[in-house]
């Protein structure tokens, strides 16, 4: 809800859309555990989802892998980079300066202010937040210790026909699966979106080669029908 809200108040063009999300079961036990979560999501937060059974799959997802799904119909989906430049364009509309490409390499208090130095410069400030999640760095070792990057990678194919990406996709949900290493994928600009956790090692451009080759194979077992596409895009 607080997304859509800010989308709209700050006009951010980065394709919003509710259409729900499908979390697939690879096994029939996990249709089973699937059961339970509409049970709790039911009783615990009042929040309706609903399942999709084996037998009828054929109208969420034109795959046959999966051993049944659970449906939430209120999420929703965006281009994570076009949010992330409309969030960028409304925190400078709303009086923040932003400095691209400053990247900090050393943060040190003296006193009851911080120096930050940075690729560009040294800043003062009062007070520093730290949002770099995966990216951590030395500059702030006791963060980086509590932390473990987890390389998580997606192709993305060549645009398909508008009968073959409503065969895949009937609803346009963004889609994943139960496994521990899990697929997640949608369609966008109609072309397949795939990702997954295809490597755990730093992004250069011999381990997205590889990563690509890894979820692209994935990719041709939930969906048999781009066999024979292309893979345009890999990150």
């Amino acid at each position: 809800d607080t997304v859509e809200q800010i989308v709209r108040e700050e006009n951010i063009d980065c394709g919003f859309a509710r259409t729900g999300h499908l979390l697939a079961a690879n096994k029939p036990k996990h249709f089973d555990a699937l059961k339970d979560e509409v049970e709790l999501m039911a009783k615990e937060f009042n929040h309706k989802v609903h399942l999709v059974p084996p037998g009828e799959m054929q109208s969420e997802i034109g795959s046959q892998v999966y051993h049944g799904a659970l449906v939430d119909e209120v999420s929703g989906g965006v281009n994570p980079a076009q949010f992330v430049a409309g969030l960028a364009r409304a925190a400078e509309k709303a009086g923040a300066t932003l400095h691209a490409r400053a990247r900090v390499t050393r943060i040190e208090r003296r006193g009851t202010r911080f120096v930050i130095q940075t690729a560009r410069g040294v800043v003062e400030a009062e007070s520093v937040f730290v949002a770099t999640a995966g990216y951590t760095s030395q500059a702030t070792k006791p963060l980086q210790k509590k932390i473990i990057p987890i390389g998580s990678f997606i192709i993305a194919t060549e645009k398909l026909t508008d009968d073959l990406a409503r065969e895949l996709s009937p609803k346009n949900r963004m889609i994943f699966d139960y496994k521990h290493y899990l697929n997640y994928f949608r369609l966008w600009d109609g072309r397949m979106i795939f990702g997954g956790r295809a490597a755990f090692f730093p992004e250069n451009e011999n381990t997205i080669r590889q990563s690509a080759e890894i979820l692209r194979r994935e990719m041709v077992t939930v969906y048999p029908q781009l066999r024979d596409v292309r893979v345009e895009y890999a990150w």
